[in-house]
């Protein structure tokens, strides 16, 4: 750029960029220009040179200030355009990897190209890291983490912005080792979130144009660079390094390769807020689609239990009276008959014999129609209840006891093996509804063991495993019987409500219907079936550690 590329015209208020037609040319935010009025915030470039306008009196700071940010911080400071000043300033949002590439290979083989080489080697290594989604919190952590390996700075914050109130709420401040506050500038901070620029402070506790800073001063901050974090058109804050000890730390390749730094944490942070939203609207919108479901059915059960429990009341009450009264009559028959008399009680024995088994009959299939509506309630009911914390051990070791029947009536001939895992501590948890599921299960294996014991006789050992296990991220309930397993053909169908493979009145084939909605629908967890026929059944129950907003709510 020569002496007379261009120059600035001021009147009226407005400044205008006059190129004197140079060689390179003047740009203004990318466009070649010839004359252009500029406004405070354009990038702007003269040849190779880049530039930025910014506003030199405190009102035109004051226009562009955030919406809700007060005009002074927690200490007190002014925020004062004309006294808070950086050495180094540049519109670096469009920056790519690309350019630190392009630096490096025309850096050729000296000291400054081998520092260029390891910079890009580590915006690749952060750029595989911050890829994949994960928890917002942790990721701003670990961005700090690798400001400090790659920079060999004292401090770093991040700052993002309120959605709800537009101010700059600090998420994350670090420091180097304990002996340092972790704290930041408020006054930096403000200055670059205002003008959307990205700056480098330089010896800045020497610095007389920082000389109203507070925080500065106090802080013995000496150098320090500030970048908005902005993915798209609208920041969503900032990201704040600096060093306590060494003086001019930052100059302006540190400065392009700290924006591309911060635009990849950029793009990470907004991928993981996305990733957030999304996953919340697809568990609010299952958990919608569920409660229709139940919600429908529900309906359609308290129907149904309305119109048949009272005639089954009926039914159920008669058959038992309609016993009692054949053990009289039999039993007076008994008392009156004499020698010619004896084929007529005989034939009278017979006929009340065939209507107590039919009465008995008629008690069992009521009893059965009772047990199916009261079934299909649970099932209408399943995510009912209150969330609560609760040791999901405890849960498990409940739901066992309320099996204590079935389980005794193997008649000490059951190896029962329970691991409880003591690092899985409280998950939020329907407590009676995973009980409920468990116990389905429980029983289940009770019934293929007992199948399978009156087939093979005393040579089979029934043997069940109860295990729970902490993961990373959720729990693992197994439960496994040697009964007899179950078929590949009919695996598919075990959670279709009303399929059983049990004899008819032995089950409603609901169980692991009810099971599987209050485990996968009710917690967002899974449940898993793996089997050999004749061997093994093992289901394992996966559950979240921290259930999701929408599932909290429901």
């Amino acid at each position: 750029m020569s002496r007379q590329h261009a120059r600035l015209e001021c009147s009226e208020g407005r400044v205008t960029l006059v190129d004197l037609a140079s060689k390179n040319g003047s740009f203004v935010n990318g466009v070649r220009i010839e004359r252009c009025d500029i406004q405070p915030g354009d990038d702007i470039q003269l040849g190779e040179v880049p530039l930025a306008f910014l506003p030199n009196d405190l009102s035109s700071a004051a226009i562009h200030a955030p919406a809700g940010l007060s005009p002074h911080d927690n200490a007190g400071e002014s925020l004062d355009a004309a006294m808070l000043k950086p050495t180094l300033v540049r519109d670096l949002s469009k920056i790519t990897v690309q350019a630190v590439l392009q630096q490096a290979l025309a850096a050729g083989e000296s000291e400054k190209a081998q520092r260029a080489q390891e910079r890009l080697r580590a915006l690749l290594d952060a750029s595989h890291l911050l890829s994949s989604p994960r928890d917002l919190q942790v990721l701003l952590g670990e961005i700090l983490d690798l400001a400090f390996r790659i920079l060999g700075v004292d401090r770093a914050a991040i700052l993002l912005v309120n959605s709800s109130t537009g101010v700059l709420e600090p998420k994350v401040v670090k420091s180097a080792n304990a002996a340092i506050p972790a704290t930041y500038s408020q006054q930096i901070v403000d200055y670059v979130h205002a003008h959307g620029v990205s700056a480098v402070f330089t010896d800045a506790v020497s610095d007389p144009r920082l000389g109203a800073s507070e925080s500065v001063a106090l802080q013995s901050i000496h150098a320090s660079v500030c970048i908005p974090l902005r993915p798209r058109k609208e920041a969503l804050g900032v990201f704040y390094v600096d060093s306590l000890s060494a003086t001019g730390l930052f100059g302006s390749d540190d400065l392009e390769f700290l924006a591309v730094f911060a635009n990849q944490a950029a793009m990470a942070i907004e991928n993981s807020m996305l990733y957030r939203r999304i996953e919340e609207e697809t568990v609010s919108r299952m958990q919608l689609i569920m409660d229709a479901k139940l919600a429908s059915l529900s309906a359609l059960v308290a129907g149904i239990a309305h119109e048949l429990k009272n005639p089954l009341h009926f039914i159920n009450n008669f058959a038992m009276l309609s016993t009692e009264l054949t053990d009289d009559l039999a039993a007076g028959l008994q008392s009156r008959g004499d020698g010619t008399a004896a084929a007529l009680v005989k034939n009278a024995e017979d006929s009340l014999e065939m209507l107590r088994d039919n009465l008995q009959r008629i008690v069992g299939q009521g009893r059965r129609a009772t047990n199916i509506l009261n079934d299909m309630l649970r099932h209408g009911s399943s995510a009912a209840g209150a969330r609560e914390k609760v040791d999901l051990n405890t849960v498990v070791a409940e739901s066992i006891k309320l099996a204590g029947s079935r389980l005794q009536g193997f008649e000490n001939s059951l190896q029962l093996d329970t691991t409880y895992d003591g690092s899985i501590g409280s998950v939020e948890v329907l407590r009676i509804g995973l009980c409920r599921a468990f116990l389905n299960i429980i029983e289940n294996a009770c019934d293929a063991m007992s199948k399978k014991r009156r087939e093979l006789g005393p040579s089979y050992t029934p043997q069940l495993r109860i295990h729970t296990i902490a993961r990373e991220n959720h729990v693992e309930i197994q439960i496994r019987d040697n009964g007899h397993g179950i078929p590949p053909e009919i695996a598919e169908k075990i959670y279709n409500p009303f399929f059983t493979t049990k004899p008819p009145g032995e089950g409603t084939g609901l169980g692991l219907s009810l099971s599987h909605d209050i485990i996968v629908q009710g917690h967002q967890g899974k449940l898993q079936m793996n089997s050999i026929p004749g061997e093994f059944t093992e289901f394992i129950i996966s559950l979240p550690r921290k259930p999701s907003p929408s599932t909290k709510a429901s």
